[in-house]
């Protein structure tokens, strides 16, 4: 293991974990990775999660990271800036602000972002080890921070070194840890001449074999029975439990006022300032410190090296003399520490704790405590702020029914923010339990909500049973209750494919909503009936004048209004993508959002984002895009939702294949792929067609097809909606003629044109035109150069500049092979211009390709090498070509053998070769 600490990363992080039981050995392995950490040069920072204290939000990062910050704290605000520094001022108190910065409960990946660039500037030169005990009492926040930590490392020498027990590891952190490129050290129990080393006894002593059978090779069991030379029967596993009672039987031999002290410093902390812990104990203060030093002696305490308090020398030490306390008296003296940190005026969340261990039902004060606890912690910690208020519920009388609704309904939002939607949905059912019958808008929007989950949840058919049960006992329908209801049959429509359905839905809401004379309502209506409508592959010839009039409704909104029913931007939005009006549609969904953001709605904030980086990469501003996006991942991934996360990773993979970062396309689409999962329909079809782009662009246009097809259904690509088919035809059109397969192009062709006849937008038309061009280039280079025009001058008239750069370089590739030098000239020389506008300078790259060969090809000469061929691909094939191995060039290129030999077959069926003296002869030979 000593390559973990020799010589730090140049870039990157290296993780490690350790697992194990209770008492195994976990803290020891990372104090022996700190130790070794140190002498090579290493700066160590530790921190632990404590078992009482786990809803405290950034316990153990913060606890590793404080005195470091507060050291350097100058450094790091010249490094960060004043705004990324006010976020971490969330967590350390020197960064904090008054008042402290706005963040929505889903934007907390910001703070997180924030956290990780201050761990790239405390890492000096030589390295930081950062290392975490415990992990499996993190509070939800850290858990959640380091499962982000992980897949995404900072880019500097870092060891981070992870501890936990592995039946107790939350989910989300065991998940991270299982798919990053990380070394895990499980650890198991200790032979028996190990066992023997660790107690200092010979092998052939008598005792040890009754140990070793006892404590079944734990190091900690081990400790304690040759303590006290016990022959305790030993149980069937060893674990938390069990060490508890072992620890508790050797604490029964200590004097009962050190007994107490030493609960009372269990009560006080994990690491715990003796003072406090002598207002818990009613003797003198000297008595009290007295007693924690003979406690020291013993080993049971030790002085806190990192600060002026005690600590105690083991986590289950501080349970056991916690658990093994009078219940009364505990509860006293957790009484006493609400006081004493009240009086200190400690965080809310330090003080619900104590309370949450000594409050009566009924009792304000406690729950006003709790409440706080909530508060603040809402931003930061979604799981812990719900865990305050179900704390304070159990506190809060029934009869208090419509408290209890509010935070019910509060703790609902909050637990489906931090991504736990089933439990979200159990709050809301309980809160629809306490709305009554005479309330039918409060509890039809509850019902909504409900609804809303059970989708996320993949319970489409619960989720429309339920609307439409709700639906039947409106009385007043068509109320402002059955407007909702009817609007979220029409959404679930929508998202669950249903198109039909969608359209009854959307257009009884619409009925509901003009009557209501809710004009928000009324857009939000007309959008999602004109998106099912647009994607079942039906074009109304009255569209144009309905979309004036939902826009011209509305731009009338005010900003107020339209805070009451911003599904109206979001659908609108979404239905002006539809129908290629990408300027309009990235207007209503910026107002959209900055409404969204200033009035706290968070839950659409993800949607927002994703439909807006759509507008902007269909325009071409993929700069601006990739960061959108970016956010809308970050977002969705925090709510839980895998068709939220699939659709904004979808559109960033698409956004970051325009922009030539492929690997990160790929990536992007494969972990879609991965969370559409089989059987998803529309979901995983978009995935696999995104994967297919990169695919292409990558070099691999056969399989690019291939895979395309099989997860799209077939042919037809029935899984996917009908307006995105043109423009997946016209990619495997692309793809079928660089694979050589010019037969099947043109039947990908002719389907283009055929769907874009049906709907007749701008857009399937430009993609139908490129698909001809495509299939015609192989041999009417003249023909398809005129068509690539065309489709140019079409996406160009809809702001569509990245395809029209396609189009333009095909163009003027086809002119250049027909021996029409000036216009190949001249067109390629547009297309670059407008691809290094956009940013997508792999496209760039691709143009001056093409640029440094304008004239004609020779008869059967085959295509050109550099042309043909992708930049990696060229790499590959020139290395290769100069007598290098396969695991030469993976070595040379930091690619995996696999990954090599993958583009090299591509580079044969490109270049029509069968061996790599082929390839040799052919990349030699002047062109």
């Amino acid at each position: 293991m000593d390559e973990l600490v020799t010589v730090p990363p140049a870039a990157g992080a290296r993780i490690v974990h350790v697992s194990g039981e209770p008492g195994i050995g976990k803290t020891r392995l990372l104090d022996w990775l700190a130790d070794r950490a140190t002498e090579r040069g290493m700066a160590v920072l530790r921190g632990s999660a404590a078992a009482f204290e786990s809803e405290a939000p950034f316990a153990a990062l913060s606890g590793a990271l404080a005195d470091r910050v507060a050291e350097d704290a100058p450094r790091v605000r010249a490094r960060l800036g004043e705004q990324r520094c006010a976020l971490l001022g969330l967590v350390f108190a020197d960064f904090a602000v008054t008042p402290p910065p706005a963040l929505l409960e889903s934007e907390r990946f910001r703070l997180h972002r924030a956290l990780r660039d201050l761990i790239e500037v405390l890492a000096p030169r030589q390295g930081l080890a950062l290392c975490l005990d415990d992990l499996h009492w993190a509070d939800p926040a850290t858990v959640e921070f380091l499962a982000r930590l992980v897949r995404r490392p900072p880019r500097a020498p870092l060891l981070l070194a992870l501890a936990y027990r592995p039946r107790q590891v939350p989910v989300r952190l065991a998940d991270a840890l299982h798919a990053a490129d990380s070394r895990h050290l499980p650890l198991s129990p200790l032979s028996l001449s190990e066992s023997a080393e660790l107690l200092g006894v010979a092998t052939e002593d008598l005792r040890l074999e009754s140990w070793y059978r006892t404590g079944a090779g734990n190091p900690l069991y081990l400790q304690l029975l040759a303590r006290s030379d016990s022959e305790t029967v030993a149980p069937q596993r060893i674990d938390g439990p069990a060490l508890v009672g072992a620890i508790a039987a050797e604490l029964d031999r200590l004097p009962a006022f050190d007994r107490l002290v030493l609960a009372a410093a269990a009560v006080a902390g994990d690491r715990f300032d003796v003072d406090l812990v002598s207002e818990l104990v009613p003797a003198p203060w000297p008595a009290v410190v007295a007693a924690l030093d003979r406690l020291a002696d013993a080993d049971l305490l030790s002085t806190d090296a990192d600060t002026i308090g005690m600590r105690h020398r083991h986590p289950m030490l501080r349970q056991a003399a916690h658990d093994t306390a009078d219940p009364g008296w505990l509860s006293t003296a957790h009484r006493r520490a609400w006081q004493a940190l009240t009086e200190r005026e400690a965080p809310a969340a330090i003080r619900a704790h104590h309370v949450a261990q000594a409050a009566q039902p009924g009792e304000e004060p406690a729950i006003a405590v709790l409440l706080q606890a909530a508060e603040d912690s809402a931003v930061v910690s979604p799981a812990g702020c719900a865990h305050w208020l179900s704390v304070a519920l159990r506190l809060i009388p029934d009869a208090q029914r419509d408290r209890r609704l509010r935070l019910l309904t509060w703790r609902a939002r909050a637990l489906s923010t931090a991504g736990r939607c089933h439990e979200a949905r159990e709050a809301l059912g309980a809160a629809l339990n306490l709305v009554p019958a005479d309330e039918p808008v409060e509890h039809a929007t509850l019902v909504a909500s409900a609804a809303t989950l059970d989708r996320l949840l993949g319970h489409p058919e619960r989720a429309r049973e339920l609307l439409l049960s709700e639906l039947d006992g409106q009385a007043d329908r068509p109320g402002p209750a059955a407007v909702l209801l009817l609007f979220e049959l029409a959404v679930g429509g929508v998202l669950g494919g249903e198109f039909e359905d969608t359209d009854r839905w959307a257009a009884q809401a619409l009925t509901a909503a003009h009557a209501q004379d809710d004009p928000a309502f009324v857009v939000a209506a007309l959008s999602v009936r004109g998106c099912g409508d647009l994607a079942e592959g039906r074009v109304d010839t009255s569209a144009p004048e309905v979309v004036a009039e939902a826009v011209r409704l509305t731009d009338e909104l005010t900003d107020a209004q339209l805070a009451g029913r911003l599904a109206a931007a979001l659908w609108l939005g979404w239905w002006e993508l539809f129908l290629d009006r990408f300027a309009d549609a990235a207007r209503h969904l910026e107002r959209g959002l900055l409404v969204a953001t200033a009035t706290g709605q968070d839950q659409l904030v993800p949607h927002l984002r994703t439909g807006l980086g759509t507008a902007y990469t269909s325009m071409g501003r993929l700069g601006r895009a990739a960061d959108c996006l970016a956010d809308a991942v970050d977002g969705a991934l925090l709510t839980g939702s895998d068709e939220l996360a699939v659709t904004a990773l979808c559109q960033r993979s698409w956004t970051e294949s325009w922009l030539g970062n492929l690997d990160a396309a790929t990536e992007f689409a494969t972990r879609a792929r991965e969370l559409a999962g089989a059987g998803r329909g529309f979901f995983a079809a978009t995935a696999a067609g995104m994967l297919a782009l990169a695919t292409h662009l990558s070099g691999d246009s056969a399989g690019c097809a291939r895979e395309l097809v099989a997860d799209a259904g077939g042919d037809n690509l029935p899984r996917l909606d009908s307006t995105s088919r043109a423009g997946w035809f016209q990619l495997l059109a692309e793809a079928e003629v660089v694979a050589g397969n010019q037969e099947a192009a043109a039947e990908w062709a002719a389907k283009a044109r055929m769907i874009a006849d049906v709907l007749a937008l701008p857009r399937k038309r430009a993609f139908a035109a490129l698909a001809e061009a495509w299939a015609a280039s192989p041999l009417d280079p003249d023909g398809a150069a005129v068509a690539a025009e065309q489709a140019a001058e079409q996406f160009a008239a809809i702001g569509d500049r990245v395809d029209q750069a396609r189009a333009l370089l095909l163009a003027g590739r086809c002119h250049a092979a027909a021996g029409s030098g000036e216009p190949a000239t001249r067109l390629l020389a547009t297309a670059e211009g407008v691809f290094a506008s956009c940013g997508a300078e792999d496209f760039v790259r691709r143009v001056a390709r093409a640029r440094r060969r304008p004239g004609p090809r020779r008869a059967g000469a085959g295509p050109r090498v550099r042309d043909a061929l992708t930049d990696r691909e060229l790499t590959i094939a020139l290395l290769v070509a100069a007598g290098h191995s396969n695991r030469e060039v993976a070595a040379r290129l930091f690619l995996s053998t696999r990954t090599v030999q993958a583009h090299l077959s591509s580079v044969y069926a490109k270049l029509g070769l069968t061996s790599r003296t082929a390839l040799a002869g052919r990349v030699n030979q002047p062109e």
